[in-house]
């Protein structure tokens, strides 16, 4: 997988661990990534997708219509 970019968000020296936003070269790698993601359920490393506010309402509306068709 090749990234084009990534950083960390947040403020250094929190009690958190900071975010990492990463950019995937091909949009394949991507999705691969977010497939995979699974695989590391319990381990405390998530992925989640950086939408607009716009796209997270969509999501957020649409998530209850997803768990009962599954």
């Amino acid at each position: 997988m090749k990234l084009k970019r990534a950083h960390r968000i947040g403020l250094p020296g929190c009690s958190a661990p900071r975010t990492i936003v990463a950019r995937f070269e091909p949009f394949s790698d991507r999705e691969i990534a977010m497939r995979n993601a699974r695989k590391l359920k319990g381990t405390g490393i998530y992925f989640n997708e950086d939408l607009c506010p716009a796209s997270q309402e969509i999501v957020k509306n649409q998530l209850p219509l997803l768990k009962h068709m599954s």
